[in-house]
């Protein structure tokens, strides 16, 4: 697995890799939270260190980060729970000093997956960054 920084000509295909993760993941926000979401996403990237993630060939995922906090983290559907999304944690805590991550608490998997990474939790909010009504779980890896 290699990673290559993003660049904004990336965003389309970032976009469409998210609608496809947050569509196989997030059954808890609503269609029009998605679509807004949708047309944020660019921006959101171009504050963050964008990644694109490749097994072989093949776009697997992207990650976004900032300051030693992990953003985002989105994989394709079919690559879910292979062992991909393990491989990026570990070299974003190694090599960009990853060390928290806030998970929508209604994902369960995500927060169960960043558990399983080595993270633990340390706190909740009742509202996402958007203050919108999706309580965030906040993590941090333990020392």
């Amino acid at each position: 697995m290699y990673n290559r920084t993003a660049e904004a000509s990336d965003y389309p295909v970032m976009v469409q890799l998210w609608e496809r993760s947050v569509r196989a993941t997030h059954d808890f926000l609503t269609e029009p939270d998605v679509q807004e979401l949708m047309k944020a996403l660019p921006s959101y990237f171009a504050d963050l260190d964008m990644k694109l993630w490749y097994d072989y060939d093949q776009i697997v995922g992207f990650s976004g980060t900032a300051a030693g906090k992990l953003e985002m983290l989105f994989l394709e559907p079919q690559h879910r729970q292979k062992g991909l999304g393990s491989q990026i944690i570990e070299n974003l805590v190694q090599e960009d000093g990853i060390r928290t991550v806030d998970v929508n608490t209604q994902n369960v998997a995500a927060l169960n997956f960043y558990l399983k990474q080595g993270f633990e939790i340390t706190g909740e909010s009742p509202l996402d960054n958007q203050h919108r009504s999706y309580p965030l779980t906040h993590l941090s890896l333990r020392k």
